[in-house]
């Protein structure tokens, strides 16, 4: 469930040499392709013994079967299975490459393979020391839950990067894209973000930005061959403009210090290796372009602008775009006429405060949704060290100061469901009706395995505060937390009537469920047991793609808000 990283202490335990020392003789050109090869491939999901064989040419096979009898003699059979290259490492890797300076002479070919390897093995190690810092504090607070922070604490800082469907990524970004281009085109607050914005890339309208980026996320998505994705600037007529877009796609300058989870990468998904040749970092950071990049290219404008500046535009765009347009977009648009719904503004104006961000009633069942669309401190979103994580994220999704959020704003509408004193809905009857509990988020990120486990151990704590107060809790589910983006890809099956709200709900409350009896052996129930940890979206979405293969294809909503010329 979670790698073992291959440290540069364990294989060299007596060595001490740096990053800055190892680095020296090594050509710039080297470490970039290498970053941008290895982000671009399989080479990640490889067992260490085939990493080496790639990672190692002929004439440094006697160093490779070196450093292979080590790992088998102090890791293998310990049972022990390490990881030499993932994600993180590659990215810290292009880090590196960026901010270097090359110091000539040259070394060998042959060396330098083996000194990078020795960077990639302090670059994992530097991940990994803060490690040993997290097991006191798991082992006072959630003592017989220790799984769930150790998953989040290892994978937090990567989730995003490695835990995603690249098609249904590249279609909900998309969807989200163009409602999100229909709110600005029809918010006055927001005429000189989108005039800036136009400026910025040289185009008439949002339609033309999302056609010049497109096509780069369509050669990701079909590309054939593994490794690394290049793309040349042809001489033509269009030469001019299209080096213009993909210049302000391309890392300029760059600082290490600025760099705090790949903020620059993230937002320049293109390394410029030669003249009017570049490649592309990540994948992810690409899709990411279409809509999630929006967002901080708005809030970037925003800070800049002399006329028409908000305040504080985080507080404006999540407020009034992904709760009260895009989520009631999304769920209007999904729930037909047998659902009893109303959404958070529509009960703001009744005069109710306090109400769920969307409220669902149908047969005796009800669905509390609230929306978080939050960020989280990107420091302590790179780090694995868990106290602060825990701290952040309780802030988020559970106590902000006095004002409870997330959960507690959840159980708080639970509680008066329960006791029957909405005003707004009677068509119930609190003694039989089943509650879902739905907390909606919005970023990728939280899509890491243990994190909705996190969220349902407070969750317990709360619902069970509400049990001491004498009120009957057993008609209350676990909380669901879904991303935005399983909602859209859920849309037109649930529209449609081949699936439903509970249906959905309870695909992911089935599959988390364990089934120890139906393991065969020990890695079977392994297996069987990780189910547990995985994410709404992960288990809907394998379900999706057994039971309705072409649900994408089928899926409506697009067209629904694509912008037509």
């Amino acid at each position: 469930m979670v790698n073992l990283l291959l440290e540069y202490k364990g294989i060299y335990p007596a060595g001490t040499e740096t990053i800055d020392d190892l680095s020296q003789g090594i050509p710039q050109k080297i470490i970039l392709q290498a970053a941008t090869t290895f982000l671009n491939s399989d080479i990640l999901w490889k067992n260490w013994g085939e990493v080496l064989n790639i990672l190692f040419r002929k004439e440094n096979q006697e160093y490779a079967q070196g450093i292979a009898t080590q790992i088998h003699n102090r890791y293998v059979r310990q049972g022990q299975n390490p990881t030499i290259l993932t994600t993180i490492t590659c990215l810290k890797l292009l880090q590196v490459g960026l901010n270097f300076n090359e110091v000539k002479p040259f070394k060998s070919e042959q060396q330098i393979e083996i000194d990078f390897f020795k960077i990639c093995l302090l670059l994992n190690q530097a991940f990994t020391e803060l490690q040993g810092n997290n097991e006191g504090f798991f082992e006072e607070y959630y003592p017989e839950e220790k799984i769930v922070p150790m998953l989040l604490s290892m994978a937090f800082s990567t989730s995003d990067l490695t835990n995603y469907n690249y098609t249904v990524e590249f279609y909900s970004q998309t969807v989200k894209a163009f409602i999100f281009f229909r709110f600005i085109e029809n918010h006055e607050l927001l005429n000189h973000h989108l005039q800036s914005f136009l400026q910025k890339y040289k185009v008439d309208n949002l339609k033309g930005y999302y056609i010049k980026a497109v096509p780069f996320i369509q050669f990701i998505a079909n590309k054939k061959k593994d490794g690394f994705i290049e793309i040349n600037i042809p001489p033509d007529k269009d030469y001019e403009s299209n080096k213009f877009f993909i210049d302000k796609l391309s890392v300029q300058e760059y600082s290490a210090g600025e760099d705090v989870d790949f903020k620059v990468v993230r937002e320049h998904p293109l390394i410029e290796m030669e003249k009017d040749i570049y490649r592309i970092s990540h994948p992810i950071f690409f899709t990411d372009k279409l809509y999630k990049g929006l967002y901080f290219e708005f809030s970037n404008i925003n800070s800049h602008l002399d006329a028409g500046r908000l305040p504080n535009f985080r507080t404006y765009y999540t407020t009034h775009f992904s709760e009260k347009y895009l989520l009631y977009e999304i769920l209007n648009y999904t729930l037909n006429e047998k659902y009893f719904k109303l959404n958070g503004a529509e009960i703001e104006n009744m005069n109710i405060p306090g109400g769920p961000d969307f409220y669902v009633n149908v047969d005796n069942y009800i669905f509390l949704f609230e929306n978080k669309d939050v960020l989280i401190n990107a420091k302590i979103k790179e780090s694995p060290y868990f106290p602060d994580l825990d701290s952040e994220l309780r802030k988020k999704f559970l106590q902000d100061g006095n004002r409870g959020v997330g959960v507690k704003q959840i159980i708080n509408n639970i509680e008066k469901v329960l006791n029957y004193t909405n005003a707004f809905d009677k068509d119930y009857d609190p003694n039989k009706v089943i509650i879902y509990p739905v907390l909606v988020v919005h970023d990728i990120m939280f899509d890491t395995p243990g994190f909705n486990a996190l969220l349902n151990i407070w969750f317990d704590d709360e619902l069970f505060a509400l049990e001491d107060k004498g009120i009957d809790i057993s008609k209350v589910k676990p909380l669901t937390v879904l991303k935005i983006d399983t909602l859209i890809i859920c849309a037109e099956l649930i529209k449609s009537n081949k699936l439903n709200l509970k249906g959905l709900c309870e695909i992911y409350l089935e599959g988390i469920k364990l089934k120890k009896n139906s393991a065969h052996s020990y890695a079977e129930l392994e297996d069987i047991i990780t189910t547990q940890y995985l994410p709404s979206s992960k288990i809907i979405e394998d379900y999706l793609s057994q039971k309705f293969p072409n649900y994408l294809k089928h899926n409506k909503i697009l067209k629904k808000y694509f912008i037509e010329d």
